[in-house]
């Protein structure tokens, strides 16, 4: 059994949100008698990433230098009514920096007492998390209120290694480390969006053999997209010229 939590809570009520941690238990359905948790699997099978044989079929890992992202359904993301996944997938990650660009919609600020949900917010939550393809662990995350915002109205988002060099090059900017991951999931949700919100993730059709156009075809720059390169070409590039 996999449960993934990562729901970013009220801010001031400590990790748990002011409430205690779910326990889970497991049972046998025929009898209802106690069982073992199922073993841990990796949140996407080998075949998943591109290498065939899979009835959900997921696009490779990015190529040519370019990062894009597609709607994803099922496997390990448990997507729902309300809330849809757009996701990226990086391997050989190496010495490598990714920047991701997108558009922020409006969100909800829940610090609020006067109101959880305003109308005018495009979007309840909203939040960028780094996983393990292997060992199926958020190892990083960046919600809405945390993000710092460009002048140009952009968030940056910079994936890479934390070095020194980096980290100084990367101020004013965003920041998650890759972690110790050869392989990452990159993914980006939005979470029960406005009616009158056009441009959320559940505007995008889900990947398959028939639909292998990108997040940005259908909803333009509200849809992360972004470059990737060695540390050393990132650190000298001019950032801003990188879009």
């Amino acid at each position: 059994m996999n449960v993934i939590v990562d729901y970013c809570h009220d801010r001031n009520t400590g990790v748990t949100g002011g409430v205690p941690l779910p326990t889970i238990e497991s049972f046998d359905t025929a009898t209802g008698a106690p069982a073992p948790c199922l073993p841990t699997r990796s949140i996407l099978r080998d075949d998943d990433l591109g290498g065939g044989g899979s009835d959900t079929p997921t696009p490779g890992a990015n190529t040519d230098g370019q990062v894009r992202f597609y709607r994803l359904g099922g496997g390990g993301l448990y997507p729902n009514e309300d809330s849809a996944y757009l996701a990226t997938i990086f391997k050989e990650i190496g010495d490598s920096v990714a920047v991701i660009r997108f558009k922020p919609p409006t969100h909800t600020d829940t610090s609020d007492p006067a109101g959880i949900i305003p109308a005018q917010a495009m979007t309840r939550y909203w939040s960028f998390n780094v996983y393990s393809i292997k060992i199926t662990n958020v190892t990083a995350c960046l919600a809405d209120y945390q993000a710092v915002v460009a002048a140009d109205g952009f968030v940056y988002i910079v994936l890479g290694h934390r070095t020194p060099e980096l980290l100084a090059k990367t101020e004013g900017m965003n920041f998650l480390p890759w972690g110790p991951h050869d392989e990452i999931l990159f993914v980006y949700r939005n979470i029960t969006p406005n009616a009158q919100f056009p441009y959320s993730s559940a505007a995008v059709p889900l990947y398959s053999e028939e639909q292998t156009a990108s997040a940005e075809t259908f909803i333009g720059d509200y849809a992360p997209i972004g470059v990737y390169m060695s540390e050393e070409q990132f650190i000298e590039s001019d950032a801003s010229g990188l879009f």
